[in-house]
């Protein structure tokens, strides 16, 4: 009854929850207890890349442990084990292909959440260290262990998020940054390529010929989005630019309707000159910047208006920007009803005043100045140079107004 009440008033001094909550909290044991704060739904990655909570749970968890007079150290280890491996991993008996299918997005989500959670734990101050090392031996585990290379390349992502000093990272492991870094890719590539059904070991990865291996994904899982994926993940990584086997990947995108990873591929692949060479590379740029605009109706609001806006920032990086049919998007823009989305773009085209104008005598100088400086609040640059372009407008007709 002590232990009882002591948790109560630790739970009412630090925690969010309610009366009736810490009623119902404050009866568990102390491990479950444990549990459910490292549960909390506000532990998320933040802005900055960090995972934090809207309150202090490590210190109300050595509290808690205090209070009952156990190792909350050796608690937080256990739930490390318990949420460092997949959903997937889990499973004690083979699923079904179907099965997989069904869960696999679910699972997925879950298995994201407690990377967070793992993370989280192992941010507590007295953990990173020992967090750190027993992240390596779980990483650098033998192949015979049972630890799937998924499992040990989600320990090195955690690794890497709780000791970003590289100094003290090279330190703990023994090893050079870029060998651990080496490691987590080879290691996420096999996890994909298990996926696949085409399982390797990481030396067999590591010396394969990387562009053999992009080509038989085109040839014999051409259908299969995970496999396009790897595919532009490798050939970036590689430095393989041959232009037909790119044009044959990014075509086969497109026909899969795989548009936002499309997208991904055709910024990424914007800054390597020898691909500007790629067949039909202007049409495959129009379909990613067309399709969004097509799917959305007025009024555009929450995630059609982002992926609306988007479209300006592609644009803004498409190398081929001088030949696309602005025109075109602008209308669609005007459509929308977004009519400043529709003068940024005219903007970004660098071609003639015509279609400028044009987008100013539909839309009037007022309803685009207000959709200019939402773009300029968001953070879009161009927004900037079309409220000044705009101003230049009213500034010429208030001189040719004055006596």
């Amino acid at each position: 009854m002590h232990n009882q009440l002591a948790v109560e008033l630790v739970l009412q001094q630090m925690s969010p929850y309610s009366q009736e909550e810490i009623d119902s909290l404050s009866t568990l044991p102390a491990e479950q207890l444990i549990l459910h704060l490292y549960q909390h739904p506000t532990i998320a990655w933040n802005a900055r890349g960090q995972v934090t909570a809207d309150f202090d749970i490590h210190t109300t968890v050595d509290k808690v442990a205090h209070i009952y007079r156990i190792d909350g150290d050796n608690v937080r280890l256990q739930l490390v084990k318990k949420w460092l491996p997949t959903a997937a991993s889990r499973h004690e008996q083979p699923t079904l292909w179907a099965q997989r299918n069904v869960n696999y997005v679910e699972e997925e989500k879950e298995d994201e959440i407690n990377l967070q959670r793992v993370v989280f734990l192992l941010l507590h101050p007295a953990c990173i260290e020992k967090g750190a090392l027993f992240l390596l031996q779980y990483a650098y585990k033998a192949t015979a262990s049972k630890i799937t290379n998924i499992c040990k390349a989600r320990a090195m992502r955690v690794l890497f998020a709780i000791v970003p000093d590289m100094a003290t990272l090279e330190r703990i492991s023994q090893l050079k940054v870029d060998e651990l870094w080496a490691y987590l890719y080879s290691l996420v590539c096999v996890s994909e390529l298990d996926k696949l059904r085409l399982p390797q070991s990481l030396a067999t990865f590591q010396n394969c010929n990387k562009e053999g291996l992009v080509r038989g994904f085109l040839k014999n899982h051409r259908n299969s989005p995970q496999a396009l994926r790897l595919a532009v993940g490798l050939s970036l990584d590689q430095h393989l630019y041959d232009v037909e086997m790119w044009g044959d990947l990014l075509q086969q995108m497109l026909n899969l309707e795989l548009l936002s990873d499309l997208q991904q591929a055709l910024i990424s692949t914007s800054y390597v000159p020898q691909l500007l060479k790629v067949p039909r590379l202007l049409q495959l740029w129009q379909a990613v910047l067309v399709q969004p605009l097509t799917d959305a109706h007025a009024p555009v609001t929450g995630d059609m208006k982002t992926s609306c806006s988007n479209v300006l920032t592609t644009l803004s990086l498409c190398p081929l920007v001088v030949d696309i049919d602005t025109d075109s998007l602008a209308n669609h823009f005007l459509r929308l009803q977004l009519a400043g989305h529709a003068l940024c773009c005219a903007l970004i085209s660098g071609r003639s005043s015509l279609l400028v104008d044009e987008i100013v005598l539909k839309a009037g100088i007022e309803e685009l100045l207000l959709g200019v400086e939402e773009l300029s609040d968001q953070g879009f640059s161009l927004a900037d140079q079309a409220v000044a372009y705009l101003q230049e407008i009213l500034d010429s007709r208030d001189t040719a107004l004055s006596p």
